[in-house]
């Protein structure tokens, strides 16, 4: 913390001035009333002996919870950069920290304990609490209700800023919250919500400057700025602007040399019971504490020494003999008297509030655990993706590389074969060329004589080479090359396992032939079944009949009935990824019908198929109701379901135990009409004659 945002929170804490003297620039400048947002922000040092502390009780309430700070001088050149002038005007609050500076010196968590403020980031100035014990810098929260100056009030009505005082305006001795639910209570006033916890609380009637101040954060600023090396005190005895050096850990004073010796001299000094320390050793061994006094906003000279109980709100004596009389006729106690029941109080709830306190840090400890491990079992999921990733990403090159290599080695094949044919066809046309060029001369320029001499070689040349023995051969060179020019890449296809992953994605050099596609044991479709499952296998073949090794053809089945009605019978086909397909359908009626199979639109060698649809046993009973409907109420007529019926009836009758619930055949109790017998013992070897 800065020296002279001490003194601009804190002011001068020596009451030694009494006279009413004239009091130097610096002194006016850290003034508890000029400087301090707070009325207890001084604390009063006599020029006599310096009085007893507070008791412990008084000093644990939370109204006299006030700091002393120090009385301070301006820093040296090297010293902190942001002290306000020595000639600044006594009302000025002093800068706050640098924007640049986060925290400072005793700085601690965001909390009601904390030096730091959770909005700006920075050391607290001014600090106010908020009901729900969580403070913020006076001007953070002055900021933070301007900007809900638009909000609607607690009445509903809009709000007006004017209405709200100033960060630094001066507050009461009280508590600064509500203390009673009158008529006037909150009435229209700002509602704020904390940043924190988003506690939402109503402003006081002061507005911001109302806040009761920190004054624990305050003392831990304090101290901190104390044993600073960097922060040059003011003597506090002396009415001079002389530097401090001295330090009583008894009287809490800071003393020059002249007053170090005057106090030596006093005798309770003298009696050994006062322990006076040089600064640097005092800061070495740590200054720990400070004088708390809180002195009255109304009557700076004057500690609040006594608590009217009437108004909760602490006084001075000043206050009670005042012309006001705020306080007078009110019950009106000491301030350790009056602490003590509410320490006891603050003690009591701090212990049934302990456990709570307690359980929450058990709990939370136990979600940090808990963080803890997820966030261990992230990162090491995060190093296993990673490490799968690589692992693919390498597979996934390997693959590539090896694609690349098998589209190369397919490109070369064929070209070879290429070259070799059109070798092959350069030789037989070069023969037919010379033979022809020679019979063209021949017959051309040469004389009969001559015509007659070589007319027999000549034309066995050009015999052979018209229809040479292998005429077969040379007819097919002679036709369009027949080098496949297919290579292709399928994505969709399974490559298998590459690196451990499986992976898709194949070169292929086959082209799927319609013509040369067959559909493998298709002699089962004359054998099928009402209801049976029927399975045939395509298998695809290329142009050279050769099957093809991998899937992705588009083939397309349709089986329909051939008769009037033309009914279709859903097939399915399921690629094997292989080059061959199973094509699966279930007839629910017997009969004659055609199966048509296609690749890429065009039908396939054979298609349509003939398919017979056959019953293998065909039913010998009826297929009804029930017994007591088909029969005529016939009591012997019995049933293939098992049903029973009361009254003697041997059959099945509508809603009664083990009855189908829906019609069926009386021999076997199938409740499918196009099915076969399921009776044993019977056999029927009829065969259903259709009229195609």
């Amino acid at each position: 913390m800065e020296v002279e945002q001490v003194r601009a929170i804190f002011g001068s804490f020596s009451r030694r001035r009494q006279s009413g003297e004239a009091r130097a620039p610096k002194r006016q400048q850290g003034s508890a009333e000029a400087a301090s947002p707070s009325p207890t922000a001084a604390s009063p040092v006599a020029p006599a002996p310096a009085p007893a502390p507070a008791p412990a009780d008084a000093l644990a309430s939370a109204a006299a919870a006030a700091v002393v700070a120090v009385a301070v001088v301006a820093a040296p050149a090297d010293a902190d950069a942001d002290a306000p002038a020595p000639d600044a005007p006594p009302d000025s609050p002093g800068p706050g920290p640098d924007p640049g500076q986060r925290g400072g010196d005793g700085a601690g968590p965001a909390g009601p304990l904390g030096t730091t403020c959770p909005l700006c980031g920075r050391l607290l100035a001014d600090p106010r609490v908020l009901p729900c014990l969580h403070s913020f810098c006076a001007a953070c929260l002055e900021q933070l209700a301007s900007l809900d100056s638009h909000a609607p009030r607690a009445d509903g009505s809009p709000s007006a800023g004017g209405e709200r005082q100033g960060a630094h305006s001066r507050s009461n001795s009280g508590s600064g919250y509500d203390s009673g639910g009158g008529a006037g209570a909150g009435g229209g006033r700002l509602l704020l919500q904390c940043p924190a916890c988003g506690h939402v609380s109503r402003l006081p009637a002061g507005g911001v400057g109302s806040l009761p101040p920190n004054y624990l954060a305050q003392h831990r600023i304090v101290l901190a700025s104390l044993n600073k090396a960097t922060t040059r005190l003011l003597c506090d005895v002396c009415p001079g602007e002389r530097p401090a050096g001295w330090r009583c850990s008894e009287c809490l004073l800071n003393l020059c040399d002249g007053c170090r010796g005057a106090h030596d001299a006093d005798g309770a000094v003298a009696g050994g019971r006062h322990e006076v320390l040089s600064l640097a050793e005092a800061r070495r061994r740590g200054i720990t504490r400070v004088r708390r006094q809180l002195m009255c906003p109304q009557h700076g000279q004057h500690e609040l020494r006594l608590f009217c109980g009437a108004c909760a709100r602490l006084a001075c004596a000043e206050c009670l003999q005042g012309a006001a009389g705020a306080h007078r006729g009110h019950s009106v106690q000491p301030v350790a008297r009056a602490a003590a029941p509410r320490a006891r109080a603050l003690k009591d709830a701090l212990e049934r509030a302990r456990p709570a306190a307690e359980r929450g840090a058990a709990a939370l400890a136990a979600l940090q655990q808990v963080a803890a491990r997820v966030q261990a079992r992230c990162s090491q999921v995060q190093a296993e993706v990673d490490r799968f990733a690589e692992a693919y990403a390498a597979a996934l090159e390997q693959h590539r590389r090896a694609l690349r290599r098998q589209a190369r080695d397919a490109a070369d094949a064929k070209l070879a074969a290429v070259r070799a044919q059109a070798r092959r066809l350069e030789r037989v046309a070069g023969d037919a060329s010379a033979a022809v060029a020679f019979a063209d001369d021949l017959l051309t320029e040469a004389s009969d004589a001559e015509v007659l001499s070589l007319a027999a070689p000549v034309l066995r040349r050009l015999q052979g080479v018209a229809a040479p023995a292998d005429g077969a051969k040379l007819q097919q060179l002679l036709e369009a090359p027949r080098v496949s020019e297919e290579l292709a890449f399928m994505p969709g296809e399974g490559a298998g396992l590459v690196g451990g992953f499986p992976l898709v994605g194949v070169v292929s050099t086959q082209a799927a032939c319609p013509a040369r596609c067959t559909l493998l044991a298709a002699a089962a479709l004359l054998d099928c079944r009402v209801h049976k499952r029927t399975e045939v296998v395509l298998q695809t073949r290329d142009n050279d009949g050769e099957p093809l090794c991998h899937g992705g053809e588009k083939i397309a089945a349709e089986l329909r009935h051939r008769d009037a009605s033309s009914r279709k019978v859903p097939v399915h086909v399921a690629d094997q990824r292989d080059g061959t397909y199973l094509l699966t359908f279930i007839p629910e009626t017997p009969g004659r019908l055609a199966l048509s199979v296609t690749l890429h639109n065009t039908p396939i060698q054979g298609s349509p198929f003939p398919v017979l649809v056959r019953i293998q046993k065909a039913h010998q009973g009826q297929y009804h109701c029930c017994c007591f409907c088909s029969s005529g109420g016939n009591k012997e007529t019995t049933c293939g379901c098992g049903a029973t019926m009361p009254g003697g009836y041997m059959g099945c009758g509508h809603g009664h135990l083990g009855h189908p619930g829906r019609r069926h055949w009386s021999c076997c109790g199938n409740v499918l009409e196009n099915s076969e017998c399921t009776t044993r013992g019977r056999s029927n070897s009829a065969v259903y004659q259709f009229t195609l």
